[in-house]
């Protein structure tokens, strides 16, 4: 009996890990959580040979047309959060982001896909910590928007 309840309040529920590269989200490995047309999901990222980090919480609404192969939306509207970390000799630099962006799943089977998303990121805090030359000015250019863009390859667990 509950297992029909719970069919039936929760018929779309899906789990999708992820391999992606995406602006600032470095090299990544992603989960997500589907209810209906909403998908929830976290990165972790790295880049290799660098002292580079990336964590990203993210929420999807999915709208337009279906694959033959899924019942989930091809087109998101993607809405997240990335904390960026960044090492090398002379500074770290700490960055906090929201990301917005629009895109596309393409279903290659029932279980394998590609997603591609383009928008913008909007900063929220950027701190450089220096660990050389503490009297020298900053320097670089302050940006409150980047284009952003992310390509994944996902599989649905289940």
């Amino acid at each position: 009996m509950f297992m029909l309840l719970h069919e039936s309040i929760f018929p779309q529920e899906k789990i999708n890990i992820s391999l992606g590269i995406g602006f600032l989200e470095l090299m990544n490995l992603g989960m997500h959580y589907q209810f209906e047309q909403i998908q929830l999901g976290a990165n972790i990222g790295t880049w290799p040979n660098e002292n580079k980090f990336s964590l990203s919480s993210d929420i999807r609404f999915h709208f337009g047309d279906s694959s033959k192969f899924s019942v989930r939306k091809n087109w998101f509207f993607l809405f997240g959060y990335l904390y960026y970390r960044a090492e090398d000799d002379s500074s770290i630099d700490k960055i906090q982001i929201v990301n917005f962006r629009l895109g596309r799943d393409f279903n290659v089977s029932k279980k394998i896909g590609l997603s591609i998303s383009v928008g913008l990121l909007g900063i929220i805090s950027n701190e450089e910590v220096r660990k050389i030359c503490l009297d020298c000015p900053l320097g670089g250019v302050d940006y409150s928007y980047l284009p952003s863009i992310g390509l994944e390859i996902f599989y649905r667990l289940f």
